[in-house]
């Protein structure tokens, strides 16, 4: 299993947050994601993988 992590500051509304939703929504299953949150009280858009 391969992994990969995205570092953001939130997943509340933006441009980048939206980026990072985008791409581990359609990445690959077969991955092992965490995306490294400095504020993750609110989550706006839709992820997969493990939050820290």
């Amino acid at each position: 299993m391969r992994k990969i992590a995205f570092i953001v500051s939130s997943l509340d509304t933006g441009g980048a947050q939206r980026a990072v939703s985008n791409i581990v929504t359609n990445w690959p299953d077969n991955w092992e994601i965490d995306i490294i949150l400095n504020n993750a009280t609110i989550i706006k858009y839709p992820y997969k993988g493990n939050i820290n």
